[in-house]
């Protein structure tokens, strides 16, 4: 997601930590300073449903469960 937005393709979401190198750099610039995601907004991205490693829907069913417990801020 990193390269294509350096290339000047698009924007990106990212967390701070995978583009504070491009950032320093000047290859990236902060464009939205004053906002940020919703904190209970997750993306679980895996590749397929067919051939799910056992360990990888125990997570995402975690991750459901916990999620659906949260009250809306």
């Amino acid at each position: 997601a990193v390269v294509p937005a350096v290339a000047g393709v698009g924007v990106v979401q990212l967390p701070t930590m995978m583009v504070r190198d491009e950032v320093a750099r000047g290859e990236l610039a902060t464009v939205l300073p004053d906002w940020a995601p919703r904190r209970e907004i997750v993306h679980a991205v895996f590749a397929s449903r067919r051939g799910l490693l056992p360990a990888v829907r125990a997570l995402l069913d975690f991750l459901a469960e916990r999620f659906a417990e949260l009250e809306p801020d």
